[in-house]
């Protein structure tokens, strides 16, 4: 049996990093009345209508303010959204909340990239103890039981193996991730 020759790709995404043309990277596809019906996303601000342009508030009945327009509404919602993030402060997390609510807000369609987001990712990885779902032990327990240690060699038959496992992997978390939703 063959041996591995490294450096080697053991497992590889479907779609290639910024791959603006994947379909989980699109937006603006659904329109008002999809939005509506079939999210129920009618009420889902304090502080304005998004789909009228009118400002929600106690005081709305007894004084009429004027319509805002695009622009304005958006300012108003990612206002909002970033008020309400208190609890991403307890989580240790609101200033890679806050920096990406920015980055989205300002729109012009560029990477992100934060320190705080690698930094979050590192501690995602190093400290998941999940054997079914933590991606670097699977390829730690892979190695340590497909490597001839003899020979201190891994045959190159085993990697679609250890492919397989993590592309199983991968789609039982974005399984168990879509029946949140």
């Amino acid at each position: 049996m063959p041996a591995l020759s490294l450096p080697c790709t053991i497992y590889q995404t479907q779609h290639r990093f910024n791959d603006y043309g994947a379909d989980d990277m699109k937006c603006g596809e659904l329109t008002e009345r999809q939005l509506r019906t079939e999210f129920d996303l009618d009420d889902v601000s304090d502080v304005v209508n998004p789909w009228t342009g009118e400002e929600v508030s106690l005081f709305s009945a007894f004084r009429k303010s004027r319509v805002k327009n695009k622009p304005e509404i958006a300012r108003l919602l990612f206002n909002e959204f970033l008020r309400l993030s208190m609890p991403a402060y307890y989580l240790g997390k609101r200033q890679l909340f806050i920096d990406l609510v920015k980055h989205f807000y300002n729109g012009r369609g560029n990477p992100f990239s934060s320190p705080f987001l690698e930094q979050a990712y590192r501690q995602q990885i190093e400290t998941d103890a999940d054997p079914q779902r933590s991606s670097l032990l699977i390829i730690k327990n892979f190695l340590s039981t497909n490597i001839d240690w003899e020979n201190n060699t891994l045959s190159s038959e085993k990697i679609p193996l250890l492919t397989h496992i993590l592309s199983g992997m991968c789609i039982a978390q974005i399984q168990s991730h879509a029946r949140l939703f």
